[in-house]
């Protein structure tokens, strides 16, 4: 119940995959105009990662200003 997984499928569903249903086949959190990650290439990183590595990065430092 309380496995990362669950929270990374959260994550994934949310900000990650494309609704067909919504206007412009947005992501959840685009169609409430929460999602703000715009995808930043990365050395050797494939184009559609770009996003997760953005996101990771940018959780990594809110983590660490939050902590501080």
């Amino acid at each position: 119940m309380n496995s990362p997984i669950i929270e990374l499928l959260v994550t994934y569903h949310n900000f990650f995959r494309e609704h067909t249903n919504l206007k412009d086949n947005a992501t959840p959190a685009e169609a409430i105009g929460i999602e703000d990650i715009a995808p930043v290439p990365h050395y050797n990183t494939p184009p559609d990662m770009d996003k997760w590595v953005t996101f990771i990065q940018n959780a990594a430092i809110h983590s660490a200003t939050v902590a501080a």
